[in-house]
């Protein structure tokens, strides 16, 4: 085993390297985890601008301390009042509580106290009484307001404007408690606010109510005298129908209750009632007597009932005797029996007595039908007779019995509205107060506002969320690429590497002359990527890696001379031969980043110098040679387009297994272009958080306009400790073996001391 195999790490990274049994787990892995896409993403956009985040948080907590300082102080006095409940409430006015006649609901009265509370008449009253128009403690006039006063609706308007600002009024939570609070820059005026709003309230209750007493004193005596007049006329009409209508109680007094009253009754009506009633006493009887005749005249004698007639029962009952004894004889002596002779003549003679009284039975019921039905017409007769007149009459008596309980109510509202006027109470409960003091105003000791704390919630509140608007404002219009997906994306082609970000003063190119484990973390990250763009490189085109590869990038200094000498160590490490040439004939740095001169590219292929002398072997590398670009020509691009470096081109293919040529960016000259053409790949090297998006995609367009094969690009640069690249496990894991290195050497050289 040769001494570079033991500098070759022992696993190999590649993970942007996708294979096709991998394809499918890849994808179901990216639909579990799209519901938490958008959230990581903003995760992501913050944690890489966290910086203008917490300037601005810092800025907006700063502000607010300072304007809480500038503000001037401010001093709170409470008073504190209780609503009592009216004892008018429980007198009743028919079906209604005094209370709603005056104007008050036990569930409203607290909002209705504390609208009152802050109205503007009550807010003037206050300022009248202190001459808060002139106090420049409450409210400082303005210029063009003149003489402060109550007749000066500017400082009507200010001072109102004022109070609303200082003055709050609370419920206080499960009583009937209110509590004022008045807030100004003058801890004794704040004292006198608060108790001279209390007792201008109670001095407004007084004067409302004296007023509601006489308003509810007239509004009584009238409504009163209107029930009064009411109940008369009512009474009036009623006997008037009364008499009109023959009632047999015509006069009418004063019910007994609201419901109270006899029923009227007149003559007419009496006689209509005996005569329907006599009517419906006919059709009975007439309906009797005419299905006695209907039996009488469809049934024979055998069929009649023997309580219809006691001479035709006695007839039947004889000739039912003889008829049995006739069959018991025919039975035991035959027909020829002396007896049975005699019974047979019996029974004739019985049958003709039968049939006589029968006759006589129907005549009879005829005669009674015929009766009964004469009654019946007569009485009819007589009823519609009577008719005509009643409907006059009925009308007459509905009219009455609206009249009759339009009385009643009246009468009954009217008493019941006297009986209430008579209590002592009523007065009692419209002059009682309703407002009890509970605590009055006291002089603040201690300052309310402003808070302190308050302005660091709010300042830090505001800050946080415009510290999120300005990170999500600063990355949209942020065009550079940052991570590997807006690589792949904005190229159209995998991310085959990626270079994490060097500090300064750390070489930039591995050295593979050092053992792996004489490094530190830094150096160990970069020589892991190199090996893992190797592989990725290599695994690209499985079976037939690209030979031929162009190393190029979109603008100046995005580390494509440095990404084309290590991946050339790298490739050069894996015991296979391996050329790097200098392509970049305008601005070549082999020389300063390799410590190379003399001959190069350029004098071979203007034939100057031999392809020996051209040509340099890496002093610690014996796989890896080297042609620097030379002297710098003035026409770079017809050298490139030459016969001569497509022959270079086609001897080197014949001993080098990789030849890598570091090419010049692809927006800055056309010489990359030309160079493509010949080669089996390029890759596109892309600085992180630097490039364009627009220029890497206008460069790739470049590249496929003219037929290049772009293998993939290769981002540099990246900051392995920010953003969601955390999760290669690059800074934890290096950190902790180089941890782990440092405690191996302290162990042993503590042993061998």
């Amino acid at each position: 085993m040769t001494p570079t195999e033991n500098h070759r790490p022992k696993m190999i990274d590649s993970p942007n390297i996708s294979f096709p049994e991998e394809s499918v787990g890849f994808e179901l892995q990216s639909e579990i985890d799209s519901d938490t896409s958008m959230l990581y993403e903003a995760w992501v956009v913050l944690r890489r601008r966290r910086y203008w985040a917490l300037v601005l948080l810092a800025l907006s907590i700063l502000g607010s301390v300072l304007f809480a300082k500038l503000q001037a102080p401010e001093y709170d006095s409470s008073s504190v009042i209780r609503i009592l409940q009216t004892n008018s409430g429980d007198i009743q006015f028919g079906d209604s509580p005094a209370s709603q006649l005056l104007g008050s609901n036990s569930e409203t009265k607290i909002q209705t106290e504390m609208s009152v509370l802050k109205s503007k008449t009550l807010a003037l009253r206050v300022a009248d009484v202190l001459d808060l128009y002139r106090d420049v403690t409450f409210s400082k006039p303005g210029e063009r307001e003149g003489y402060p006063s109550r007749n000066n609706s500017v400082s009507v308007y200010r001072v109102l404007t004022a109070m609303k600002e200082a003055v709050r009024v609370l419920s206080v939570p499960h009583t009937d408690n209110i509590m004022i609070v008045v807030r100004t820059h003058s801890p004794q005026l704040s004292e006198k606010i608060a108790n001279t709003l209390v007792d201008e309230y109670v001095d407004r209750g007084y004067q409302v109510r004296f007023k509601s007493q006489v308003g509810i004193s007239e509004w009584l005596a009238k409504q009163l005298d209107d029930l009064r007049k009411q109940t008369e006329a009512a009474q009036t009409r009623a006997l008037e129908y009364g008499k009109k209508l023959d009632l047999l109680n015509s006069t009418l007094a004063a019910p007994a209750n609201a419901g109270g009253g006899t029923a009227p009754e007149s003559l007419a009506a009496q006689r209509l009632l005996g005569l329907q009633q006599a009517l419906t006493g006919a059709e009975s009887e007439r309906l009797v007597k005419e299905a006695q005749f209907h039996v009488l005249e469809s049934a024979d004698s055998s069929a009649l009932p023997p309580q219809s007639d006691p001479v035709l029962a006695n007839l039947l009952t004889t000739r039912a005797n003889a008829t049995n004894l006739l069959q018991q004889y025919s039975l035991k002596y035959g027909p020829n029996y002396s007896h049975i002779k005699e019974l047979k003549t019996q029974i004739d003679e019985l049958n003709t007595q039968i049939e006589a009284e029968l006759g006589n039975a129907r005549k009879h019921a005829q005669a009674e039908l015929a009766a009964a039905r004469e009654a019946e017409q007569s009485l009819q007769r007589a009823v519609e007779a009577n008719k005509g007149s009643m409907q006059q009459h009925q009308t007459d008596l509905i009219q009455y019995t609206i009249a009759q309980r339009d009385f009643e109510s009246s009468y009954a509202l009217y008493q019941g509205l006297l009986q209430k006027l008579k209590e002592a109470g009523v007065l009692a409960g419209l002059h009682a107060n309703d407002v009890e003091i509970i605590d009055r105003g006291l002089v603040p000791i201690f300052k309310s506002a402003p808070r302190l704390s308050i302005y660091l919630m709010a300042g830090l509140g505001i800050g946080v969320v415009a510290g999120i608007l300005l990170a999500f404002l600063v990355d949209s219009l942020d065009t550079s690429i940052l991570d590997v997906d807006v690589l792949e994306q904005t190229t159209g082609v995998p991310t085959i590497g990626v270079i994490p970000k060097v500090r300064a003063g750390q070489s930039i190119t591995i050295n593979s002359g050092i053992a792996e484990s004489e490094l530190d973390s830094s150096a160990r990250r970069m020589m892991e990527s190199c090996w893992a763009l190797r592989t990725s490189l290599l695994l690209s085109h499985a079976g037939a890696p690209p030979r031929t590869i162009a190393i190029t990038s979109a603008v100046p200094a995005e580390g494509k001379t440095t990404m084309a000498i290590n991946l050339a160590l790298t490739l050069a490490q894996g015991e296979d031969r391996v050329l790097l040439i200098e392509c970049d004939l305008r601005r070549p740095t082999f020389g300063h980043k390799m410590r190379i001169g003399g001959a190069g590219l350029t004098q071979f292929l203007a034939g100057i110098k031999p392809l020996s002398e051209c040509i340099r072997t890496m002093p610690d590398q014996s796989y890896l040679d080297i042609m620097p670009a030379g002297l710098t020509p003035p026409n770079p691009a017809q050298l490139l387009g030459s016969r001569q470096f497509r022959n270079l081109l086609a001897e080197m293919r014949s001993k080098y297994k990789f030849i890598i040529l570091d090419s010049p960016p692809i927006a800055s000259v056309s010489d990359v272009q030309i160079i493509a053409a010949e080669m089996d790949g390029v890759l596109l090297v892309v600085r992180s958080a630097s490039t364009s998006r627009h220029i890497v995609q206008r460069s790739c367009r470049m590249l496929r306009q003219t037929g290049a094969r772009l293998l993939g690009s290769v981002l540099n640069g990246m900051d392995f400790r920010s953003d969601k690249y955390g999760y290669y496990g690059y800074v934890n894991y290096y950190s902790s073996h180089e941890h782990r290195d440092n405690e191996v050497e302290e162990e042993t050289h503590d042993v061998s001391r």
